[in-house]
């Protein structure tokens, strides 16, 4: 049981590490950066692949809650 609470833990911290990142990123990016549209672009790109692997967990996860609850 506490290998599956763990296992839960770390597939839904994922997710909120990977966004604080990106938010970072950006941020210190936009502030040695002098070019605007370079820090935009790498915003956006960054937004759009944590999108990604946000969804991606959040697919995941519901399929190993759905599994774990149809299991005997």
């Amino acid at each position: 049981m506490h290998d599956t609470a763990r296992h839960a833990f770390i597939l839904h911290l994922i997710p909120v590490v990977l966004t604080i990142l990106t938010f970072l990123i950006a941020g210190i990016s936009g502030v040695v950066s002098e070019k605007a549209a370079f820090t935009g672009f790498l915003f956006l790109a960054l937004i759009a692949l944590v999108a990604l692997v946000d969804l991606g967990m959040f697919i995941y996860n519901l399929y190993l809650g759905i599994k774990i609850l149809v299991q005997d």
